[in-house]
């Protein structure tokens, strides 16, 4: 992963800044995103400047199928955001799908 793509300090996404409130020693990847029906969760907005932006790897109409090897599938909001939390210059692997396709974000 690129070192400056470290988690750090940015908008939160969905009830990050909850979560992060709660616990200020953790912090999120710089997505927010949408719980699709269908497609289950899909990201909506890639915070410039974020981790998950300055990564490259994910873009908005991905979606979310693990985070760290688990599944995301049935996880409420609340459970994805604890997932992508954690301490500043943590890393996180997410899968997600796109055009068909299943990728790996570090």
């Amino acid at each position: 992963m690129n070192p400056a793509a470290e988690r750090r300090p940015a908008l939160p996404a969905w009830d990050i800044s909850q979560s992060r409130d709660s616990q200020p020693q953790m912090v999120g990847i710089g997505l927010t995103f949408k719980r699709d029906k269908e497609k289950g969760y899909v990201v909506k907005r890639v915070v410039p400047g974020g981790p998950s932006y300055l990564d490259g790897g994910v873009q908005p109409g991905d979606t979310f199928l693990e985070v760290d090897g688990v599944s995301v599938r049935g996880k409420t909001p609340e459970e994805l955001t604890r997932l992508v939390l954690g301490p500043v210059g943590s890393s996180v692997s997410l899968m997600v799908s796109r055009g068909g396709g299943r990728f790996v974000c570090a």
